[in-house]
């Protein structure tokens, strides 16, 4: 009975040691979807559910009381989009839909 207790113990922190942490600034993704993206005669739009937009934007904030900052990736016919509009947008289920820009990514920044 003690060599297996034994075992247990060795086994138990070889694997803890073995966890490891991810690397410092690591973006964690944490929902994705696929687009298209097209370039013709040196413009690039961006494709998904048969809409086209102008932009691919990355927003990187920190949402109330959160331990981490968020990114989201976003692709708009705006130029400028608001960290608090998409977290607000993304985290609630009762804003409106909107088809001005769709969050095609979001994920956690690993600090």
């Amino acid at each position: 009975m003690k060599k297996i207790i034994t075992l247990f113990i060795i086994i138990s922190v070889i694997l803890a040691g073995c966890s490891g942490k991810p690397k410092e600034n690591e973006m964690l993704i944490g929902y994705a979807l696929d687009y298209i993206e097209k370039s013709n005669n040196g413009i690039t739009t961006y494709k998904i559910n048969d809409k086209e937009y102008k932009y691919r934007i990355i927003v990187i904030g920190r949402s109330n009381n959160a331990k981490y900052e968020s990114y989201y990736i976003v692709l708009s016919n705006e130029e400028n989009i608001s960290f608090e509009i998409l977290d607000r947008r993304f985290w609630s289920s009762s804003m409106p839909l909107q088809e001005e820009f769709i969050i095609i990514e979001f994920g956690l920044i690993d600090q």
